[in-house]
């Protein structure tokens, strides 16, 4: 009887280890099925965040969630990625800037072309009118020293012919006052001397002659000018 006891409590002991040992295989193999999940979910996790950065990056893509070492490695990469996206916006934009810049001075220099061509046209006809007032001016020069000349000689013969007016064997013209017994009884008159009028510089000769100090006209006309006048 003290045997039969004795085994059946070797029994029940041995049933009670072997239900703890399952218990125990049943937890730990619960344990290891929820790590295989958390790996897998990780896994899944990286494959998404590199198929994000894959979008936005050039390059290999990573194989597995060792590959990114925190999620907020994957975050400050896609966030310099797109800093850069923005950078790279700017910098097209500027040059498109840029050449919208050389397209515009392209046009003001042909038109600073064309403005010169303009500019040398006119100079070239101010020299050529010029160098038709050259001659003008000296023929206008020339006749006032004539008309000078001619009323200096019609004043003095003026004042021969009064002189033998006066004279006893001729009318014995008085010309303060008449005589009774005057015969020439015309009213007695003498030109007036007059001045011969300065040559004086008109403005549109000024003008050009600052224009050619500023270098816009050549020295050409006023080379003209001097050698006309010397002659």
């Amino acid at each position: 009887a003290h045997y039969c006891s004795s085994l059946a409590f070797r029994r029940a002991s041995f049933m009670a280890a072997q239900a703890r040992l399952d218990a125990t295989k049943g937890l730990t193999e619960s344990k290891a099925r929820a790590r295989a999940a958390n790996r897998a979910a990780a896994e899944a996790e990286g494959s998404r965040a590199a198929g994000q950065l894959a979008a936005r990056a050039t390059g290999p893509l990573p194989q597995s969630a060792a590959d990114l070492q925190t999620e907020t490695t994957g975050h400050l990469l896609a966030t310099l990625q797109m800093k850069l996206k923005e950078l790279d916006e700017e910098v097209q934009a500027e040059e498109r800037g840029a050449e919208e810049l050389r397209r515009h001075l392209l046009r003001l220099q042909q038109e600073h072309a064309e403005l010169k061509k303009e500019r040398d046209r006119a100079a070239a006809l101010v020299e050529g009118y010029e160098a038709g007032s050259v001659t003008f001016d000296k023929e206008y020069a020339k006749l006032m020293d004539n008309s000078d000349e001619t009323y200096k000689m019609v004043r003095a013969k003026h004042k021969e012919a009064v002189g033998i007016l006066q004279k006893e064997d001729t009318f014995a013209y008085h010309p303060a006052y008449k005589r009774p017994t005057d015969k020439f009884e015309a009213a007695y008159f003498t030109p007036v001397p007059l001045k011969k009028a300065e040559e004086k510089k008109n403005p549109a000769q000024a003008k050009i002659d600052r224009l050619r100090k500023q270098g816009t006209l050549s020295q050409v006309g006023s080379i003209t000018t001097g050698a006309a006048s010397s002659g």
